[in-house]
């Protein structure tokens, strides 16, 4: 059945979003972000969405509003992380982790506006046609949100286009800086080895937020004035001078061996250099320019990294992260903000459950709006048909789903 009318708890949350658009833009915008919520697998396309609701026009009307309405994303986005960090009632001197991470979406029409062919980083295939986005979280207290993404158009599209080009560390350098930090929290940037490179170093300086990173293996460092890459050094130490330490990284069951040291990197100065083997016995070499960071905190904090993984994938399972079907690179960018908004919001709704412990995913979350959903046909059900005119109204509806 159609929905006949978005659940109470969930409209008020978007209420603070009116003053940025339109009635009529308003009124798309609910009903795009609920539905990327509610909406099946594969459904979460403009058809899908329009489809979702009995009370409903042509679906065009809601294609405009993607794509050709003068509605800005980003304030509306920064203005759910205003609420979000509200919410979570932020102290002074609490830790801030933003990650860093790029991730592609595959597409099979090759008529969208930017698309192309990117490397895969699930490793399914050597390359896949879609698009390539970078995307950064905010993480406190184990709470993860996202907070700004950026779409990377190749050289040879934006030369096509006169639209200037940027590459990925340029795109990450500039979510760094446009972020805007709750009021005295202290922030910590988190990245791969891909982003450790003077662009996203001097972004973080700039900002005075310390870095941590893993590096390569081949990555050339300085002990002592004496030069190695990462894994020579590694390979010298065979072991004897790794010690145990008493944190066991998400990805395995027992505690990592690690050693640390002060060294020196091409262009990026002196960092701390944390060198650390799993349970299979492989070598794991992180970096960070703040020096006085414990060597088991180093470890512990890059662990976090690993939520924007969590984020890729539930957004592209529950959220339609990759679903969207339009040409229009405006459209796809926001598509891709209403994404973020939806799972800012999914996040602030768990949060605000009597019952939290019953929801702790995006997927359960999604479930759990659907069911509320179907309480509330009920409620509505039985609101409409005390009269003759609210009984007409709803035989309409009822007939149109």
């Amino acid at each position: 059945m159609k929905i006949l009318e978005i659940p109470q708890e969930f409209k008020d949350m978007l209420t603070p979003f009116r003053e940025f658009m339109t009635s009529p833009q308003f009124k798309h915008f609910t009903r795009y972000v609920f539905g990327l919520i509610v909406a099946e697998k594969k459904k979460k396309t403009v058809e899908g969405i329009n489809g979702l609701y009995a009370e409903t026009k042509d679906r065009s009307n809601l294609t405009r509003f993607m794509i050709t309405s003068a509605v800005e994303m980003e304030p509306i986005l920064n203005k759910a992380l205003e609420k979000h960090f509200k919410h979570l009632n932020i102290c002074v001197g609490f830790n801030l982790f933003l990650l860093i991470d790029d991730s592609e979406t595959q597409k099979s029409g090759k008529h969208m506006e930017g698309a192309g062919f990117f490397k895969c980083h699930s490793g399914e295939k050597k390359y896949i046609f879609g698009h390539n986005f970078v995307l950064m979280l905010a993480s406190v207290n184990s709470v993860a949100v996202p907070v700004g993404i950026r779409l990377y158009l190749k050289e040879e599209y934006c030369k096509k286009n006169n639209i200037p080009f940027k590459t990925k560390n340029q795109l990450a350098a500039e979510l760094i800086d446009g972020f805007r930090a709750p009021r005295a929290v202290r922030v910590s940037v988190l990245f791969d080895s891909w982003y450790l490179n003077p662009t996203v170093v001097d972004s973080c300086h700039k900002k005075g937020y310390p870095y941590i990173s893993q590096t390569k293996s081949n990555r050339t460092i300085y002990v002592e004035e004496e030069k190695f890459s990462a894994a020579q050094y590694a390979k010298r130490q065979r072991g004897r001078a790794l010690k145990w330490t008493i944190y066991a990284p998400r990805a395995q069951s027992s505690p990592v061996k690690a050693k640390s040291l002060l060294v020196k990197l091409n262009q990026l100065g002196k960092v701390r250099f944390v060198v650390s083997r799993n349970e299979r016995r492989e070598y794991v070499f992180l970096v960070t320019d703040y020096l006085a960071l414990p060597m088991v905190e180093v470890i512990r904090r890059y662990d976090l990294r690993w939520d924007i993984e969590s984020y890729f994938r539930d957004a592209k399972q529950h959220l339609g992260l990759g679903d969207y079907q339009m040409r229009s690179l405006q459209g796809i960018v926001r598509h891709l903000y209403a994404v973020m908004i939806a799972c800012i919001l999914l996040v602030q709704f768990k949060l605000s459950l009597v019952e939290a412990h019953v929801c702790k995913t995006i997927g359960e979350l999604c479930l759990y709006l659907r069911h509320l959903l179907d309480r509330n046909r009920l409620r509505i059900i039985f609101k409409y048909s005390r009269t003759k005119e609210g009984r007409i109204w709803l035989s309409e509806q009822l007939l149109a789903a």
